[in-house]
């Protein structure tokens, strides 16, 4: 009977600690504050980015000091690109693109670019609360060195150095946490030295860029 007893009180006082555990807000586990920024657009904000990139160079004019000014036509060409962030808003790395230049009545002349640049950028999450989409705006602006063929005005092919300037709005988003997509559009502006009497060369033109990132 007394061990009987001995087990009754000590149910009796089980039951007790429970309802005042219940009873208390302090004994109920709070909940955990949500993040302000989940860890997977923290880890694309502040990755490092390596880009491909198709580039159109549009419209504008072509100013020779050796044949005259001549319209500007359409030039294709690829950058790929290296990015590092230095903080939230800015970012800065390297260019380097191939592509032809393309004055009025004159066949493409070979151009190969390694520019530097900073970008200044406004991150931010776009789409619905169960799937949103990292992206960020952003002004690129850059300038860096070139070197220009032309082989077609005298008989045998000139290379010229030069320099070039280019600032790009954009937006870009990322697809998942592997890949993402952008567009820029802007201006771009190179001056190429030629010898031999050939003079320089100063180009203005609108400038298109589509392609991929890939953030690591």
């Amino acid at each position: 009977m007394v061990i009987a007893a001995a087990f009754a009180a000590a149910a009796a006082d089980d039951a007790r600690a429970e309802e005042t555990d219940a009873s208390d807000p302090a004994s109920a586990e709070a909940p955990k504050p949500a993040p302000s920024l989940d860890t997977e657009s923290q880890s694309l904000r502040f990755a490092d980015r390596r880009y491909v990139l198709f580039r159109i160079a549009f419209g504008g004019v072509y100013q020779d000091g050796f044949l005259g000014n001549a319209k500007g036509q359409a030039s294709y060409g690829g950058t790929l690109r290296w990015e590092r962030p230095l903080h939230e808003y800015l970012t800065t790395g390297l260019d380097f693109s191939a592509y032809g230049a393309k004055p009025e009545s004159i066949p493409r002349q070979p151009n190969f670019e390694a520019a530097l640049f900073l970008k200044g950028r406004y991150p931010f999450e776009m789409g619905r609360k169960e799937r949103k989409f990292e992206s960020e705006v952003y002004l690129l602006a850059e300038a860096g060195i070139l070197i220009r063929i032309d082989g077609n005005t005298l008989d045998t092919n000139l290379i010229g150095p030069g320099v070039a300037v280019t600032v790009t709005p954009g937006y870009l988003f990322f697809i998942n946490h592997r890949v993402g997509l952008l567009a820029e559009l802007g201006w771009t502006h190179s001056q190429v030295y030629f010898t031999r009497g050939r003079g320089s060369v100063l180009v203005h033109q609108g400038l298109a860029r589509i392609g991929m990132v890939f953030p690591f």
